[in-house]
């Protein structure tokens, strides 16, 4: 069972996937990095996936690899629709303001919520609560959903890359380890463009807004 401590750890890093995985990494983080090595454009970025004020139901699949080697697969959600954001993983429920800056976190397996701007800060877009040490644009690409722009952000733990569609959405994630070892891949499989306007609220978090056939392996 982990600490209070540990379990937000976790959330901190991978906000949308797999959130316990980094726990041990993230628990011994500096804080708050240099910003400047942050291009100006994947700044820009950055911000645009935090501030974003499209509406969308976005399902994932993620693979997590272990530092054994060991692989977990499993399904992962967000939901938008103007400044309000939503989480969801098989562990924990998140829902946030990005315009306010407040959140709620809701761990499943204890049943503790936790409010706070640091939520919001963590579930809105590309996280950099944390503090960035560098940020760098990468090369263009078409992605599943259409052209996409692609990122690379350091914190001092983790490498995280991300590809950005035209809504602000974060369509594919990876994060690897200082060392070189990929840790997470996350792939959107469905986006929707339509979202219930009932699950941005405290009461929502006690049930899933995900269908039932997004919680299967893409395929299955």
């Amino acid at each position: 069972m982990w600490s209070t401590s540990s379990r937000r750890s976790g959330f901190i890093e991978v906000k949308r996937v797999a959130l316990w995985l980094l726990v041990a990494v993230l628990a011994g983080s500096a804080g708050n990095a240099a910003t400047s090595a942050i291009d100006p454009e994947a700044a820009q970025l950055i911000k645009f996936t935090r501030q974003t004020k499209a509406t969308y139901s976005a399902f994932s699949w993620n693979v997590i690899t272990q530092p054994d080697g060991d692989l977990i697969e499993e399904w992962a959600a967000e939901f938008h629709s103007g400044s309000l954001h939503r989480v969801e993983t098989p562990r924990e429920r998140v829902i946030a303001d990005c315009a306010a800056m407040t959140g709620t976190y809701l761990d499943l397996a204890s049943g503790e919520i936790v409010s706070g701007e640091r939520i919001a800060k963590i579930a809105c877009g590309i996280a950099d609560h944390l503090g960035i040490a560098s940020a760098k644009m990468l090369p263009a690409a078409n992605g599943r959903y259409g052209p996409v722009r692609r990122l690379a952000v350091e914190d001092g733990s983790t490498v995280r890359t991300y590809s950005i569609d035209a809504r602000g959405l974060i369509v594919a994630e990876q994060i690897a380890l200082p060392d070189g070892h990929v840790s997470l891949v996350m792939q959107v499989v469905a986006v929707k463009k339509t979202v219930s306007p009932r699950i941005f609220t405290v009461a929502s978090l006690q049930r899933s807004a995900v269908p039932a056939r997004y919680k299967v392996k893409p395929g299955l």
